[in-house]
């Protein structure tokens, strides 16, 4: 469903897409805080892992 990933000194977000490949969620900024990615995840600005 979501997958972190430490890339370049920052925490990037990341999802499942069809077919088993992962995107990374691009309205989700690369953050160094990972409790702050975390928190993201948890908001979902985007809509991309919680619906309603």
């Amino acid at each position: 469903m979501v997958q972190f990933r430490w890339e370049e000194n920052h925490w990037h977000v990341y999802a499942r897409q069809e077919a088993e490949s992962w995107q990374r969620v691009k309205e989700i900024a690369p953050n160094p805080c990972f409790e702050e990615q975390l928190e993201q995840v948890e908001i979902d600005p985007a809509g991309v892992f919680w619906t309603g």
